[in-house]
């Protein structure tokens, strides 16, 4: 037989069984044989193969022409008048056979009650003027998936997305309308690609319900009942207990291996019995053959086992393992995208680049996602401790202790060797700041200024009461007992500002010196009470003493304290050639040695200050 006269037998409707599931998959294969019965039922000929082109009916309704006519049942474009639309109008091919127009109302009925976005919608049900049962559906402009889920490029055209990933997203529609009429007891039993229509805008419908029915039985005999081994179905794609003859109940995992058999035809190109005239009742699909994801044919082996136990049990068990294929695939991608880009900022790295961190940040945020996809992904934990063993090592390098503990809190892994090296840096880097600030001049520089002008303030005090009041000192051990009680006022200062001095190790080296001098002092005075020395000679031995110690300081800390030293050298000259006026040389060399000192710390010369030994 030509391929002319199949395609009159088919646009007629009379191809039968094997042959007009030949000639389905022969039109779902070739673009050319769709186009020539396009061409076919749109020429015009003597004895016209279809209605007239305009038949008025009963209801509002104008039948214009054939969109579409299959071994039981043609569907005619019709207006439905009073709203003005299309719609599309489904008559059984079999006039005046009661079984028929039964077959075709209960479908409808079936139909009727799934109302989920990806199945048609029944609008009602009406007669002809001959009495002919119209079933009136929303009219779907499209074509069926079959034709474009092997087009690549009509697909990017069309809907900008890869081939497979678009026909995940079809079947994840296809899987929601199925489950949804599992939930109302509805088995479908044909889904394949042909049943599958695609919109002009994307949308998805899963059509042809007229071999669907109940798992139970209608006891109003309304709607259709489906049994076992009857042999309704498309033989490429038929669950093993539709098959004639078996005995296996149905139950929605016979639907779930139709939806594995169209993810198959995803990965492999072809429906899992293409071409095979007669299978068994255990007998499975041969997987041989590329693939684009080997998680995803795993998904669909278990589908199409032939013990519906081993199968997902529902449509929404199988969405969930493509979907987790899916998460899992995404993942390994942006694991192998962190992988080169931490390649990468290893170079530049090694190249002292300053993007080196941003490169491996980028890589860090890239895997973080792919664990949020794959919580458990080896490969990517893998890279993980690859990625923050690299960001911690450059931060300690880079002296970052708390940027390498940012790292580690935002690792997926404990990775305790790293915390401690650390931990170890953070410890190490705590001891040197303290350190730096101990001996930085500027921490607590008013304080000392303040304790400088106390103790200014306090030696004058003794002063004015040693010359206001000169019983005080005429005993030989007043002196001493001065000294003792100018000590006692240091130390009571050094307590008053304890708080503000313990941050600072210059301050406490300034109250040592202050203390180390006035115990000199006290000793000197002490020897020299007990030698009974005059005074100016008890000066001459106190005075070098605290130029000495100025003196030290102006080495060790600042000049300041060298202009100090300078004073008092002045005065232990002076006292030494006058000794009777000794001890006003001492007391005005000492105030104006303080004074200066003051002076030049509050006009800033103490920025350049500096501690040579931790206090």
């Amino acid at each position: 037989m030509s391929s002319d006269e199949r395609l009159r037998l088919f646009a007629r409707g009379e191809l039968k069984g094997a042959e007009l599931e030949a000639f389905e998959a022969a039109l779902d294969a070739s673009p050319t044989l769709r186009r020539a019965l396009a061409e076919l039922v749109a020429r015009p000929a003597r004895k016209p193969l279809f209605e007239p082109e305009v038949t008025v009916r009963s209801e509002g309704l104008s039948l214009r022409r054939v969109l579409g006519r299959g071994g039981m049942a043609t569907v005619l474009l019709a207006t439905q008048h009073g709203l003005e639309r299309e719609v599309a109008v489904k008559m059984s091919r079999r006039h005046g056979d009661q079984g028929a127009r039964d077959q075709l109302l209960r479908e409808a009925r079936l139909t009727g009650a799934l109302e989920h976005p990806a199945i048609v919608p029944v609008h009602f049900l009406t007669t002809s003027d001959e009495g002919e049962l119209q079933v009136v559906l929303k009219r779907v402009e499209g074509e069926p998936w079959s034709t474009l889920l092997g087009d690549r490029q009509a697909v990017v055209r069309r809907f900008g997305a890869e081939l497979l990933e678009w026909n995940l997203r079809v079947l994840a529609t296809v899987c929601g309308a199925t489950a949804f009429a599992h939930e109302r007891g509805v088995l479908h039993r044909d889904i394949k690609p042909a049943n599958v229509m695609i919109g002009r805008f994307g949308e998805v419908l899963l059509m042809d319900w007229g071999i669907g029915g109940l798992l139970d039985e209608d006891p109003t005999g309304r709607l259709p009942h489906v049994v076992p081994g009857d042999g309704a179905g498309t033989p490429s794609y038929q669950a093993p207990e539709t098959l004639p003859g078996a005995r296996t109940p149905l139950s929605p995992r016979t639907d779930v291996y139709l939806l594995g058999a169209v993810l198959y035809e995803l990965l492999f190109g072809r429906a899992p019995f293409a071409g095979v005239a007669s299978r068994s009742l255990d007998e499975v699909p041969s997987f041989d053959g590329e693939t684009q994801s080997p998680e995803l044919v795993e998904v669909a082996r278990r589908a199409l086992s032939p013990d519906p136990a081993a199968r997902q049990a529902s449509a929404t068990e199988f969405l969930r393992a493509i979907e987790a294929c899916q998460r899992t695939q995404h993942a390994s991608r942006l694991v192998r995208r962190s992988q080169q880009l931490l390649v990468h900022a290893r170079r530049q790295r090694e190249e002292r680049a300053d993007a080196a961190a941003r490169t491996a940040n980028e890589a860090s945020f890239a895997l973080s996602t792919a664990l949020e996809f794959a919580a458990e992904n080896s490969a990517a934990l893998s890279v993980a401790r690859e990625l923050t063993t690299f960001q911690v090592e450059c931060a300690l390098e880079d002296g970052h202790p708390a940027v390498a503990a940012l790292a580690l809190d935002a690792s997926p892994q404990p990775l305790p060797e790293l915390r401690a090296r650390v931990e170890r840096a953070s410890s190490e880097q705590r001891a040197l700041q303290s350190y730096a600030r101990a001996h930085d001049p500027s921490v607590g520089r008013a304080h000392r200024l303040r304790l400088l002008s106390a103790i200014l303030v306090t030696t004058l005090g003794f002063y004015a009461l040693r010359f206001s009041f000169p019983v005080l000192s005429s005993s030989r051990w007043s002196l001493a007992i001065a000294s003792l009680l100018f000590l006692a006022a240091i130390g009571g200062l050094a307590v008053a500002f304890r708080a503000a001095l313990r941050g600072s190790a210059l301050s406490r080296q300034m109250v040592g010196l202050a203390v180390v001098i006035t115990v000199g002092q006290v000793l000197i005075r002490f020897a020299g009470a007990w030698l009974e020395l005059p005074r100016w000679q008890v000066i001459a031995f106190e005075l070098p003493l605290i130029a000495i110690g100025f003196g030290t300081a102006a080495l060790i800390h600042h000049w300041s304290m060298g202009v100090a030293a300078f004073v008092l050298v002045v005065g232990q000259v002076l006292a030494l050639w006058l000794p009777a006026w000794a001890e006003r040389f001492f007391t005005g060399s000492v105030v104006l040695a303080l004074t200066l000192l003051v002076v030049i710390w509050r006009s800033g010369g103490w920025r350049s200050m500096a501690v040579r030994s931790a206090a």
